[in-house]
C-alpha cells in the first residue's frame, strides 16, 4: 500500500498532496458547518516536516482543538450582554494568542484559538443560536484535520521512525520581549479589521476574517516589506489558481474533476512548500487561498456559487492588501519607535 519512493521529501509531498484532496473531498461530501476549513487545517498539520505526532501528540491537538472551540462559545456566552467588553476582551486575548504563537505554540492551536475568539463571539452577537452551530463546526473540522494527518502518515509513513524532531521553526528561541514586540505588531494590525466585523455584524463575511487570521500568523511578515511583498504576490497567484480551477469547474461540474484538480495543484505547491527557500511558507499560505476560496463555494456549501466566488475572491484581495500593508505600516513605526527609546536610553546613561 505505501509507495515505494525513498527520497523523504518525495514522500513528504506526495503525504500532503493525498492527505489535502482527501480532507477536500470529506468536506464537499459532508456538508459539514464551516467544512471548508477541514482542508485547510489539514494544510497547516501537513504541510511541515514534523514527524507523525502519534496517538498520543494527536490526542493533545484534539483536546487543545475541541478546549478551544469550547473556550470561544463560553467567553461568548459570558461576555454577550456586555459587546464593549467582549470587544476589549477580545483583543486582549488575541494579543495572548499572538505571543504564544511566536514563543512555538502549535500552528493549528494558534489558529483555532483565533478563530474561536473571533468567529463565535461576531456570530453570537448577532445569532446566539447559530455560535453552537460555528463552535461545533470549528470542533469537528479540527477533528478531522487530525484524523487525515494520521491517515496520511499511515498510507505515507516516514523512512526514518524517529520521532520527537522539531520543526525549524519551533526550534528557534523566541525571548519575551521579541514575542510581545511581535504579538503587539500583530494586535495592532489585526483588531481593526475584527472591531468592524464586531460593529457592522458581518457574519455573512466570515472566510474574510479567517483569511485575515491566517494572515497574521504568516511567518516572518513583520520582518521586511520585501517578506510582506512577497506574500502578497503569492496570495494574489493563489487567487489567480483558485480562478482558473474554479472555471474548469464551471465547465466539468463534478466532484471527481474538483478532485483531480486539487491533488494536481497540491503536487505543484507542494515542491515549493517542502523547498529550502526563505519563502516556502508563503506557498502554503498561498495555496490555503486557493483552498478557501474554492472549498466554500463548491460541493454542497450551496447558493449562487459564481457570485459567491467573485464577492469571496474580492473580499480576500483587499484583506491581503490591507494586512500586508497595516504590517508594513506599524512595523516601521514600531522601528523607529524602539530605535528612538535605545537612543534616549544610551544618551541617558551618557
Amino acid at each position: 500500500m505505501t509507495p515505494t519512493i525513498t527520497d523523504p521529501q518525495q514522500r513528504r509531498m506526495l503525504r500532503f498532496a493525498i492527505g489535502t484532496t482527501l480532507a477536500m473531498a470529506f468536506a464537499c461530501i459532508s456538508g459539514l458547518p464551516v467544512g471548508y476549513l477541514i482542508p485547510v487545517l489539514t494544510v497547516s498539520l501537513l504541510g511541515n516536516t514534523q514527524p507523525n505526532p502519534g496517538f498520543k501528540g494527536g490526542g493533545k491537538l484534539i483536546i487543545l482543538i475541541a478546549g478551544s472551540a469550547l473556550l470561544g462559545l463560553l467567553f461568548s456566552a459570558a461576555t454577550l450582554r456586555y459587546p464593549i467588553v467582549c470587544m476589549l476582551l477580545v483583543i486582549l486575548f488575541l494579543f495572548r494568542i499572538f505571543k504564544g504563537a511566536a514563543k512555538g505554540t502549535p500552528a493549528i492551536v494558534s489558529v483555532m484559538l483565533l478563530l474561536a475568539f473571533t468567529m463565535i463571539p461576531v456570530v453570537s452577537l448577532t445569532h446566539q443560536a447559530l455560535s453552537l452551530t460555528v463552535a461545533g463546526g470549528l470542533a469537528t473540522a479540527g477533528l478531522f484535520a487530525v484524523l487525515f494527518l494520521w491517515f496520511s502518515h499511515w498510507l505515507i509513513p516516514d523512512l526514518d521512525v524517529t520521532t520527537g524532531v522539531p520543526d525549524k521553526q519551533q526550534a528557534t528561541t523566541v525571548s519575551d520581549s521579541d514575542a510581545i514586540h511581535s504579538a503587539w505588531i500583530s494586535t495592532v494590525v489585526v483588531t481593526p479589521a475584527v472591531v468592524s466585523f464586531f460593529y457592522f455584524g458581518l457574519t455573512e463575511d466570515l472566510i474574510t476574517l479567517v483569511f485575515i487570521c491566517l494572515l497574521a500568523l504568516t511567518p516572518d511578515l513583520q520582518k521586511s516589506s520585501k517578506g510582506a511583498t512577497a506574500l502578497l504576490l503569492a496570495n494574489i497567484a493563489g487567487g489567480l489558481v483558485a480562478l482558473i480551477l474554479f472555471r474548469l469547474l464551471v465547465a466539468v461540474p463534478e466532484l471527481s474533476a474538483l478532485l483531480l484538480l486539487i491533488l494536481l495543484t497540491a503536487l505543484l505547491f507542494s515542491q515549493r512548500i517542502f523547498s529550502d527557500r526563505p519563502v516556502a511558507p508563503l506557498y502554503a499560505s498561498a495555496f490555503s487561498t486557493v483552498l478557501l476560496l474554492i472549498g466554500s463555494t463548491t460541493g454542497n456549501f450551496g447558493g449562487d456559487a459564481d457570485a459567491k466566488f467573485y464577492a469571496r475572491i474580492i473580499g480576500i484581495g483587499l484583506a491581503a492588501a490591507y494586512v500586508i500593508f497595516a504590517f508594513i505600516v506599524v512595523a516601521i513605526y514600531s522601528r523607529r519607535s524602539r530605535a528612538t527609546v535605545i537612543a534616549g536610553g544610551t544618551s541617558a546613561s551618557n
